[in-house]
């Protein structure tokens, strides 16, 4: 199966030669420029990377290799990973649960601790960074046509590349309490949203959060 990785706000598909993207996702990147390109070796990998990376430019990418595992290997070898989970609560009054962090409204989520199951990180993440309570835990969301089974963007720490992937679940909660955001991490507000003017806050957003509310819906759809 592919990955869909995020570099910044531009998409990089890894991908089986002779894979064709399903026609729902080569919409989304109608405003995009794509390049398609056949993996040759490490260094023309780190290559694309950078160009990815490059925030001026807007462009989607769709890397092949006759053995897609291989590929996905050498990628993942040019990052430490980070395992992370997060949650898209909603209410009975059709609002999802976001944060303000950073400059960038986000939805909760943060790192699995060592030997934390992912639905626990979850949880605890989402009651930490908004100070909500007895969340119900509905399903986990997948993406994309072949179903991935998170998230996955890339940034830069402390000098070095990291990859971190993202298990999200659907979550629900109708208590009327407080919302209290965590400032350690950065976050400044929460806020309920309602589900049919949540572009708003997707203008100033990430990519893959946009993602996880579009998946979210079609998840319940199938």
């Amino acid at each position: 199966m592919p990955l869909k990785i995020f570099i910044g706000n531009n998409p990089l598909f890894l991908c089986q030669s002779g894979f064709v993207l399903p026609s729902n996702e080569a919409f989304d990147l109608s405003d995009k420029n794509l390049v398609q390109e056949n993996f040759i070796n490490s260094q023309t990998l780190v290559e694309l990377i950078e160009k990815l990376e490059n925030k001026r430019q807007s462009i989607a990418c769709m890397l092949f290799h006759s053995n897609e595992e291989e590929l996905i290997n050498e990628f993942n070898l040019q990052y430490k990973l980070i395992n992370a989970a997060g949650g898209l609560v909603e209410n009975s009054k059709s609002e999802i649960l976001m944060i303000y962090r950073k400059g960038k409204w986000d939805l909760p989520k943060g790192k699995v601790e060592h030997k934390e199951k992912l639905v626990v990180a979850a949880q605890r993440e989402v009651e930490e960074e908004t100070g909500i309570k007895n969340l119900s835990i509905k399903s986990s969301i997948s993406f994309y046509h072949w179903k991935q089974e998170c998230t996955i963007h890339t940034y830069w720490e402390n000098n070095k590349r990291i990859l971190k992937k993202t298990s999200w679940y659907l979550m629900e909660n109708n208590d009327e309490i407080n919302l209290i955001p965590q400032a350690e991490e950065g976050i400044t507000e929460v806020k309920w949203v309602k589900k049919n003017s949540v572009s708003e806050q997707l203008k100033n957003s990430y990519a893959s959060v946009s993602d996880v509310i579009f998946y979210s819906r079609m998840n319940k759809k199938e």
